[in-house]
């Protein structure tokens, strides 16, 4: 009876497993604190583990259930078996090419010369032997794109000729090459993603930290708020060697003008360091800004203009930095935003904006599959084969989607 075999699978399987995968999770839960540790991960790989223990008995009981399942007990599968082997004839020519797949499954699988492979129930094979003594084989598996041909002569040893590919065998890529394109295949399209390239985003990133520091550096010592105004005329401050902040209208009027005019000419010496690096820094930016609007118009990218606008105002807001201190805090907002992604994504590339979008959906659809596998495992444990499946297999001829072309004659197809 199922009902006496599902009795045996509970306490002979399931419950064994349970109660020892509780005692060994036992000492790990009790040293935890209640509410912050969630012990369903530990549970359920503690359990697939007896499971895989006791995988033997598992594999008898779900024998002996699906034998009942189709009237059937052990004892008669037996003699159904033996009945199979002893009615067979053994002169199936494709028994060594073709296969049903393991007991159980569903498919076929075919020898390609050196392994078994697995096909699908939706698997087309054809078998011809109506060549003298060679056979040809031909599998083809829709669900998996994997195609094979067989070519051989069971007299000699081995096999004469096995192919096997997911695209198209060699002859069949000859003719289409002498067909079209007059013998040229069109090349696939070529486009360096540099939004994609870590080395390419890291070293644009650094340039970008970089000016906003030197700028920091460069304004700490020397603040001058009126381009094209000379020092001693300016407005704004400049920091003495003491450290102390002293403003550049000191040069002009108050107690010791002339030693301030010194401080600040000193101040603006250290400053001019970090100003020429600042500018350098600029420089391979707009170069990164330049090269952008290249790529954009040579691929002619649907969003091209968009990342000529974006590149432009990347090269005028660094502009703007170099200016004064003002231009400076205006200029690393922009930047500073722009990293952030405040401005929104209309100076990216098209090919950059579906590559993004891309990203997001499998990320949310990766993230729904965590929640979805919180509290729900699926226990993948191969069962062994018994000797009873393996005398079915060998013993159960292959049949549905297989066919056998035998030749007709020329007149024959003429006369109808």
């Amino acid at each position: 009876m199922i009902k006496d075999e599902l009795e045996k699978l509970h306490y002979q399987v399931i419950q064994p497993s349970l109660e020892q995968a509780r005692c060994q999770a036992g000492p790990m839960l009790r040293s935890c604190t209640p509410g912050t540790f969630d012990p369903f991960p530990v549970l359920s790989t503690l359990f697939q583990e007896q499971m895989e223990m006791r995988k033997y008995e598992l594999a008898n009981i779900a024998e002996s259930i699906d034998c009942q399942s189709q009237g059937m007990t052990l004892d008669e599968m037996d003699r159904l078996i033996m009945n199979m082997n002893t009615g067979s004839s053994g002169n199936d020519p494709f028994k060594n090419y073709v296969r049903p797949v393991d007991f159980g499954k569903t498919g076929y699988k075919v020898f390609n010369g050196y392994q078994w492979v697995e096909l699908s129930e939706q698997a087309t094979i054809h078998m011809d032997d109506s060549f003298g003594q060679e056979i040809q084989v031909y599998a083809e598996d829709p669900a998996t794109g994997y195609r094979l041909r067989i070519f051989d002569d069971p007299s000699t040893p081995g096999i004469e000729l096995a192919e096997s590919t997911y695209d198209m065998f060699p002859d069949e890529m000859d003719h289409l090459h002498k067909g079209t394109f007059n013998n040229k295949i069109p090349e696939p399209e070529s486009r360096f993603a540099y939004w994609e390239d870590p080395y390419y985003q890291t070293i644009k990133k650094g340039v970008g930290v970089g000016g906003i520091v030197t700028g920091a550096l460069e304004y700490r010592h020397v603040g001058e708020l009126i381009p094209g105004v000379s020092l001693e005329n300016n407005i704004g401050w400049y920091t003495n060697k003491k450290g102390k902040v002293r403003g550049l209208f000191r040069q002009r009027t108050g107690p010791g003008p002339g030693l301030h005019k010194i401080g600040a000419r000193n101040a603006l010496k250290r400053a001019k360091v970090y100003k020429t690096i600042g500018r350098r820094l600029f420089v391979v930016s707009a170069g990164f800004s330049i090269y952008e609007i290249t790529e954009a118009h040579y691929n002619a990218d649907a969003n091209k203009w968009g990342v000529t606008g974006k590149a432009a105002l990347d090269i005028t807001m660094g502009v703007i930095g170099l200016t004064n201190p003002i231009g400076w805090v205006i200029s690393g907002t922009y930047f500073i935003g722009d990293a952030f992604g405040w401005w929104g994504d209309w100076g990216k590339s098209a090919a950059q904006q579906e590559a993004e979008a891309e990203a997001l959906r499998q990320q949310r659809l990766y993230n729904q599959y965590l929640m979805e596998i919180t509290h729900d495992r699926e226990f993948m444990i191969e069962l062994e084969k018994t000797n009873r499946q393996e005398l079915l297999e060998n013993a159960m001829p292959v049949k549905d989607n297989t066919e056998l072309h035998n030749p007709r004659l020329i007149k024959e197809i003429m006369n109808n």
